[in-house]
């Protein structure tokens, strides 16, 4: 099964196939490079069990989104939002590529690291996002026992960029990321994707980065009305 060329769009991967010397054309709900190779594993994984590849090609257009992984969610706000686990260099070596070659203006990134654990992983992130995005909002994110704070010194590292903000609070984090928000641009709120609890000392306590920003919209129309 060979790739033989693809185009990445903000709403869908258009991708051309080669399999037993035929090409074939087919769309993707699944965006950027990183699906398409995800894709092709899944494809050959099931044509090993026995299906067919021209009836998986079939089913491919219909595929769902995984909920927070590279979510975009519409509010019908003029910018996009989008909502992913990412929380390693390596997620964000990934994500970063396809979001800045879909953005019209700035890629605004809101994220922060797991405290208890990882350590090692954040100078190198902290780096990726710095380097990556036009403005970031640093916050918490499952600090466990550790000080917000030092969790957010470890990603900033010794970076010249003054393109960041931090604030602790998440919440409070991804309004003021909404509300900086202009048309055309990307926000990312990475790291806790569709997770239903923020981990505070042993506690885990109730929070959903997509209920913060669906309150978010609720208090901006009843403000508007």
């Amino acid at each position: 099964l060979q790739i033989v060329s693809y185009q990445l769009k903000n709403s869908k991967t258009e991708i051309t196939l080669k399999y037993q010397g035929e090409e074939y054309q087919i769309e993707s709900p699944l965006l950027g490079e990183f699906n398409i190779y995800n894709l092709c594993a899944a494809l050959l994984g099931a044509i090993s069990m026995g299906h067919s590849f021209q009836e998986l090609l079939k089913r491919v257009s219909s595929i769902q989104t995984p909920p927070g992984r590279l979510q975009f969610l519409n509010f019908g706000q003029p910018y996009k939002i989008v909502l992913d686990y990412a929380h390693t260099p390596d997620a964000f070596s990934k994500i970063y590529p396809f979001l800045n070659s879909v953005k019209e203006k700035r890629l605004i990134t809101v994220t922060g690291s797991a405290g208890g654990r990882e350590v090692e992983k954040r100078g190198p992130m902290g780096k990726i996002v710095l380097e990556s995005s036009d403005f970031v909002v640093f916050t918490m994110d499952d600090p466990r026992y550790e000080e917000v704070d030092s969790i957010i010194d470890d990603l900033i590292g010794i970076t010249k960029k003054k393109n960041y903000q931090r604030i602790q609070n998440r919440e409070e984090a991804i309004d003021h990321a909404l509300s900086m928000a202009e048309a055309g641009d990307i926000i990312l709120i990475a790291g806790k994707g569709v997770d239903n609890y923020m981990a505070i000392g042993d506690e885990y306590l109730p929070y959903s980065d997509l209920e913060v920003i669906e309150s978010y919209f609720k208090n901006k129309k009843k403000d508007t009305l």
